[in-house]
């Protein structure tokens, strides 16, 4: 997990965000079994307008939470993840600050679970080496021993809902790091590799 900075909010969604959830939160209420659908801007699902401005602004082009997948979209499948679950926390589906892109592979792991302990990769006080420690022998991401035992409690939580240390994505981070070793130094450039913090903490 890479700290992220996040860009200001689309003008359409500061203006609609608030109404949009309130809507959204009454459907849920009247049926609790319905699904969500996005909105439209300009004849395009919000969804698709945002996974743009996230991908080229926030990750240049990477999961928000495994940093994997670049290009995302070629790689592996962008979804738009509500960090707060759309359908526990109706209100906030189209609150900037609740939206990530993802790959397919966290999502599939994080669902609509959520721990008031998971990190937000964007917090102001977020940074990898505070709560992990990088492990290049496995390719694992352990939890800093180092850290109190709250921030311990919040790199578990995180590592838990999003699947970070299944042995798939170890190996992965593992062969990124070879690549990235035997690759030319002068023309390497970190945004063009997965796993930006593993291999540049």
């Amino acid at each position: 997990m890479k700290r992220l900075y996040r860009p200001e909010a689309p003008k359409f969604l500061v203006e609609n965000a608030e109404q949009w959830g309130k809507e959204f939160a009454a459907k849920r209420a009247a049926n609790p079994n319905g699904e969500f659908q996005w909105k439209q801007v300009d004849k395009q699902k919000v969804n698709v307008v945002l996974r743009e401005v996230l991908l080229e602004k926030m990750t240049q082009y990477h999961c928000s939470y495994c940093d994997g997948g670049y290009i995302l979209g070629a790689a592996a499948d962008e979804t738009i993840d509500h960090f707060r679950p759309k359908f526990s926390f109706p209100n906030l589906v189209y609150q900037w600050e609740n939206l990530f892109v993802c790959c397919n592979v966290c999502q599939k792991h994080k669902l609509e679970k959520f721990d008031e302990l998971l990190l937000k990769p964007d917090a102001e006080d977020f940074s990898t080496l505070r709560y992990f420690i990088l492990n290049y022998e496995s390719g694992a991401i352990d939890i800093n021993p180092a850290a109190s035992e709250a921030d311990k409690s919040r790199a578990e939580a995180t590592i838990r809902l999003l699947g970070l240390n299944t042995i798939r994505r170890q190996k992965m981070r593992l062969n990124e790091c070879k690549k990235w070793d035997n690759s030319n130094e002068a023309t390497r450039v970190i945004d063009e590799w997965n796993f930006r913090f593993f291999l540049e903490p």
